[in-house]
């Protein structure tokens, strides 16, 4: 118990300079990329003012200098998009995530009715990989099950 003494007291230095923030996840928001480098560079402020200043900045901020922002934020919506997900036990879902990943631009509703197409055009060879894949991940769940 000696080893957490004091451990959850709050330090007394009165000095503003010594705070440091966490410089958080950068998001799919061109804004909040913004606002989070700007809470960085104010780290005195209340939170209140941080984001009061920080919006009146961003709207007197000219398209040339918003543009790093929108491209943070691109880039991560691209990168979560393009998420194929886990194998499942279902082949057709295996294939799904195999076709997405190739077509990472179109949209869900896209990706489901044109999958599904090239889907019934593949032969018994080219979906016996995702078979394949899908018992392979059946086996390993009855595996790993308690019985």
């Amino acid at each position: 118990m000696a080893c957490f003494k004091g451990f959850f007291k709050k330090s007394k230095s009165g000095g503003g300079s010594s705070k440091k923030s966490r410089p958080g996840k950068i998001t799919s928001n061109p804004f909040l990329n913004f606002l989070r480098k700007f809470r960085q560079e104010h780290l005195g402020w209340p939170q209140k003012k941080v984001a009061m200043e920080g919006a009146k900045l961003w709207c007197s901020m000219t398209l040339q200098q918003r543009r790093e922002y929108y491209d943070q934020a691109c880039k991560i919506r691209r990168k979560r998009k393009c998420n194929p997900g886990k194998l499942t036990n279902n082949p057709f879902l295996n294939y799904l995530r195999v076709f997405r990943r190739k077509h990472c631009k179109w949209n869900q509703a896209r990706i489901a009715i044109q999958g599904a197409k090239c889907w019934c055009r593949l032969n018994e060879k080219q979906r016996r990989k995702f078979y394949k894949q899908a018992r392979r991940r059946s086996t390993n769940n009855s595996r790993n099950r308690c019985h």
